[in-house]
């Protein structure tokens, strides 16, 4: 019995994974979609944010007040991203989460392409940490889901699980991840600048 339960568990977990998977595959393609159909106003704000973002980067302008505020709602978002998922709505809420970081990351990549052709090349250093964000996202999704079917388990199928003792690995989970996320940030709004700024030229 204890087998069939492990193999049950397994495969559920597969599936599970795979699920995310292709929603983050889904979601990166819709981006791509949404990059090619944008109107040419929209394709001349988007620019000009990027051309902005350049020139701050090179004249030193990267704020502080808007660094702290950046970390500051990446603790707030994923905070209540783990509450949330404390209820059945957990589910939901991350996926909701993952697809639209991947979506986002789509958008990004094809429109710094399709705004700078192979100049772009230079700016690749830009969505890494928007890719290692998405990963750990995968990570943190996965398992907080994970929690969230097994809370709905035991309060509707009546299922044997020591929820407080899921709870606790969540909670190390998620200050893992919340280190990584702030990590990640501090590394794409400090780091990937100066990575940035002696192609700067060549760019624009």
């Amino acid at each position: 019995m204890g087998d069939n339960m492990d193999k049950y568990n397994s495969i559920r977990n597969k599936r599970l994974f795979n699920s995310l998977i292709f929603i983050i595959i889904l979601f990166f393609i819709i981006g791509i979609f949404v990059t090619i159909f944008l109107s040419k106003q929209d394709n001349n704000i988007i620019k000009d944010s990027l051309n902005n973002f350049l020139i701050n980067i090179k004249d030193n302008k990267i704020d502080n007040f808007y660094i702290k505020n950046t970390i500051i709602s990446y603790v707030i978002c994923n905070t209540i991203i783990f509450i949330l998922t404390l209820s059945i709505i957990g589910i939901v809420v991350n996926i909701i989460s993952l697809a639209y970081k991947s979506f986002s990351l789509s958008f990004t990549i094809f429109n710094i392409i399709k705004i700078y052709k192979l100049k772009s090349i230079f700016l690749i250093s830009y969505v890494i940490p928007d890719i290692f964000n998405l990963f750990i996202s995968l990570v943190y999704s996965y398992y907080l889901i994970k929690f969230s079917k097994k809370l709905i388990d035991k309060l509707f199928r009546k299922k044997d699980y020591n929820i407080k003792s899921l709870l606790k690995k969540n909670l190390k989970l998620y200050i893992i991840c919340l280190i990584m996320f702030i990590i990640n940030t501090i590394l794409k709004l400090y780091v990937v600048p100066n990575m940035i700024k002696p192609f700067i030229n060549k760019i624009m």
